[in-house]
């Protein structure tokens, strides 16, 4: 049987299936705290399914659709991520998923925030299209980055189904036991890993199956453990450059220097990333693909260093490990984010005021990132400090969500989101309704710059005490509690109180 777009990619990335079972953790409050494997999912009518990039969302849907496709359920799958290049064809790609699924199958829409258009945009054509197309209340499923997961679908599900069918869970990362079992599965020592503190960046990186892939990879051919996400990718797309199955079957050796491979896909994926085609297609047909790249747009690209993308230089990068074959003529990068990384490492070298226009919204830098831009400009601004500056000054929730930042980054974005609450900016209204998210924002010692601000009395200080309460229990920062004690008592509110609620 042909694999889809979905299996192939996710097999590509982890090679071998790890013995674990995945959990997810129930957010709706009828469920709080209820943790499910994948195959108990099925239970539910409406699915929200939430995690982090990397988390492995993906090939836990297709193995959850596997399963409802052997209980003789009709399933109709379609990837946002190449769906469509504008409202208009994502609507109508939609609607052939539902006409085709019909009122008895299972609806599966993956990678949401992925969607080739504006999140705004694919948030508003899916709640449009919920409350018309789905009155017949079919089986559903739909996976997004928690981060970005926008509030107008989830209500148009609730005026369309009864609240009991829809179930949000967020998938889980690997446990300590987890990891353990995936390590002796790759025939490595596991000590190293469990070991490691809780705060160090290869434990965090190890809790993910794409990046835990890469570590494994690392240590076996190294022995070395990368803290680091950004230097953890680096070794990663080299080692991906330079080792291709394809040409280990054939015996023969690349032609290209690994610097000129990653130059070239640098560039295709840049191009890739701003366009939103991320499939790259060389057939010998000039009429245009939804959601891919052309042989003959690629060709005419001017580029002021590094390789030409000809066809010929094309095939070769299509070889390496880095890719993955999408069918006839057609591949595309192994995981999105290796893209993210290589595109966001190519903007960087740009001129500032070039690479913001790049990656800034349509109204104007003043406004931030584009939203599916997030995790590129967030790779770019750990190899630009110009950048950075800009990104924690305007917006640094793309801080906060991304899953890259390194920790110098992640502190001038608190303290960017600190004065934001303090000159009012920003409210905890807009905290206490989940408007802004500030997960991820953790670093080793945080607390040290906690500290100082709920320690501040007088008046109008209500939402930067708010931010920082969020921010000390997304750390589980403990150190401060007589701190979080004060500001409860100096307000006279009740221990129990939701803080961030108060006025």
């Amino acid at each position: 049987m042909r694999l889809s777009c979905m299996e192939r990619t996710v097999t590509a990335i982890e090679k071998v299936i790890w013995p674990v079972k995945r959990n997810w953790l129930i957010r709706d409050e009828k469920e709080s705290h209820r943790s499910l494997e994948t195959l108990e999912l099925s239970q539910y009518r409406v699915l929200i399914l939430l995690g982090a990039a990397g988390l492995g969302k993906t090939f836990e849907m297709k193995r959850l659709e596997s399963q409802e496709r052997e209980t003789g359920r009709r399933v109709v799958n379609l990837s946002l991520g190449s769906a469509a290049t504008s409202g208009h064809d994502l609507r109508r790609r939609i609607d052939q998923v539902a006409e085709e699924a019909g009122n008895e199958g299972a609806i599966y829409l993956d990678s949401l925030d992925e969607a080739l258009v504006p999140i705004g945009t694919a948030a508003g054509v899916i709640e449009s299209w919920v409350k018309e197309r789905l009155a017949t209340k079919p089986i559903l499923r739909i996976a997004c980055r928690f981060a970005v997961w926008p509030k107008i679908v989830r209500q148009a599900l609730d005026s369309v189904y009864e609240r009991t069918d829809i179930t949000v869970v967020e998938l889980q990362p690997f446990g300590d036991e987890a990891i353990n079992s995936i390590l002796e599965a790759e025939g490595l020592d596991s000590a190293r890993f469990i070991s490691t503190p809780r705060t160090s960046g290869a434990f965090l990186l190890a809790q993910h199956p794409l990046t835990l892939r890469l570590l494994v990879d690392e240590l076996r051919q190294s022995g070395g453990l990368p803290a680091t996400r950004r230097g953890l990718f680096e070794k990663g797309v080299r080692r991906l450059c330079t080792e291709s199955p394809d040409r280990r079957e054939r015996g023969t050796a690349p032609e290209e220097s690994p610097d000129t491979l990653i130059e070239g896909a640098e560039r295709l994926a840049a191009f890739a990333m701003l366009s939103g085609r991320e499939v790259i297609n060389l057939g010998e047909s000039n009429l245009p693909e939804t959601g891919t790249l052309q042989l003959l747009e690629l060709s005419g690209l001017p580029s002021a260093r590094g390789p030409v993308l000809d066809e010929n230089f094309i095939k070769v990068l299509a070889s390496t490990g880095l890719f993955v074959n999408e069918g006839d003529k057609k591949f595309r990068f192994l995981h999105r984010q290796f893209a993210e990384f290589l595109g966001g490492r190519r903007i960087a070298t740009l001129p500032v005021h070039q690479a913001k226009s790049l990656v800034a919204k349509d109204t104007g830098y003043s406004h931030g990132v584009a939203g599916p831009l997030r995790e590129v400009a967030a790779w770019a601004a750990t190899h630009s400090p110009a950048l950075a500056g800009w990104i924690v000054s305007t917006d640094p929730e793309v801080v906060g969500i991304s899953e890259i930042a390194d920790e110098s980054l992640r502190r001038r974005a608190l303290a960017s989101f600190l004065e934001l609450f303090r000159q009012h900016r920003l409210t905890d209204l807009q905290l206490a309704h989940d408007e802004i998210s500030l997960q991820g924002l953790n670093y080793p010692n945080m607390e040290s710059d906690l500290r100082p601000v709920l320690c501040e009395r007088g008046h109008g200080l209500e939402d930067v005490h708010s931010c920082a309460i969020e921010l000390s229990k997304a750390g589980k920062l403990t150190s401060l509690s007589e701190e979080l004690a004060g500001i409860v008592l100096a307000r006279d509110l009740p221990l129990s109180a939701p803080v961030h609620k108060s006025g």
